[in-house]
Formats: C-alpha cells, structure tokens, sequence
C-alpha cells in the first residue's frame, strides 16, 4: 500500500512540473497581485503576489506559446517564449514601456521581429495623421495620394512578415507569426510558408492553428 501511495505521489509531482519559470523585479511596487495570462487559450494559467518589487509565476507548457503579464485592466506586457526559466524586469509606473524580457531566445527574436513591424505602424500613422488633415481641407486629391501610400505600406509589412516566415522554416517564431497575422496574408502564401516549414515547426502549436485556416 506505501509503495503505491508512494508511486501516485511521484507520478502527481512529475505532471505538476512547471516548464516555464518567470522570476522578476516591478520597481516601485510593493504588495499587489500579478497575473500570467495563455492568450491564445484565453484562460489565466498562474497568479502571484508582489512582495517588495519580486515575484514568481509559473505554467505547465512544453513548447512556445504567447502569455501576457497582467498587473491591472491597463497594464499588461504580451511576450513570446519557449518552456524555460525567464526574468522579466519593470516598472509601477509605465508597466508595459519598461518591460523587459531576459533568457528567453525566442522572446528575443520575437521583439526584433516586432520591432519592425511597429515601424510600419508608426509610418501609416503618420500618414493617417496627414490624410485627416488633407479630409479637413477636402483635398482629395493629396488624400487619395496619401491613402495609396498606406496601402503600400501595409503590403511592405506583409511582405516583410511573408519574407521572414519562408526565410526561417526552422524557427518557431516563423509559426506564431505566420498565424498571428493570418487575416492580412494570402492563404496561397499561407500554405508556401507552411509546406516550407521544418518538420519539427510543423508539428508545433501554431503551425497546427495556422493549417487548420487552409
């Protein structure tokens, strides 16, 4: 009978091992609660409380998924990473600006990736900001101008999203972005980038999502 007890015991602890270990610092938070949030399966997966700027959060995941930090209803910090041990450093004040994620690959690789793509954004911003101004003066013609430059734009990040993904079939970050960005790219580009993929990324959790699109 104890070496049964013994045996469940052993089998519990085993399932209960926590592949991904978020340890970190919120300079200037004393007590409050932080929450790790698993976007895609829309579900809280841990929860901890800040004691003197530390803390720790942990989820069972045996491959990259997207998680998301949650402080409040306005600060939060969405980041990328494979099943290993991270630390994730930021702030009270600007939670999300100041967030910082270190020892993670994929985490790495995915804020250059976003890095990039914030660039596009900025720039359609700006020309957003340029056609309401030319609307304001019904300038149609300097509207439509600037609108064809948008819409350039926006296919310069779609290439770029489409350029990386059959550039990197190995890389897991290929995958979530691929799926993350499915709605703006050709379901044509969608099936090269997936027929393209490393066998490994192929059987991934988001390359999954993303075939079942097709």
């Amino acid at each position: 009978m104890k070496k049964l007890i013994f045996l469940f015991i052993f089998l519990f602890s085993c399932n209960a091992k926590n592949d991904l270990i978020i340890k970190g610092n919120i300079y200037g938070l004393k007590k409050s609660k932080l929450y790790l949030y698993d976007i895609e399966k829309n579900t809280f997966v841990d929860s901890t409380f800040v004691k003197n700027e530390a803390f720790e959060l942990k989820s069972n995941i045996d491959e990259p998924f997207e998680l998301k930090i949650i402080l409040d209803s306005e600060n939060s910090y969405t980041f990328f990473t494979e099943p290993t041990e991270v630390l994730f450093s930021s702030s009270k004040d600007k939670f999300e600006f100041n967030g910082k994620i270190e020892n993670s690959v994929l985490a790495k690789e995915q804020e250059m990736i976003d890095v990039q793509l914030r660039k596009f954004e900025e720039i359609k911003l700006n020309l957003l900001s340029q056609q309401i101004k030319f609307s304001a003066n019904n300038e149609k013609a300097k509207y439509d101008s600037i609108n064809k430059e948008r819409e350039r734009i926006e296919i310069k990040k779609t290439l770029f999203i489409v350029n990386y993904c059959l550039n990197h079939p190995e890389k897991h970050t290929s995958a979530f972005v691929a799926y993350k960005y499915r709605e703006i790219i050709n379901k044509q580009y969608l099936k090269k980038i997936y027929n393209n993929f490393s066998e490994k990324i192929k059987s991934s959790y988001y390359s999954k999502k993303l075939e079942s699109n097709f």
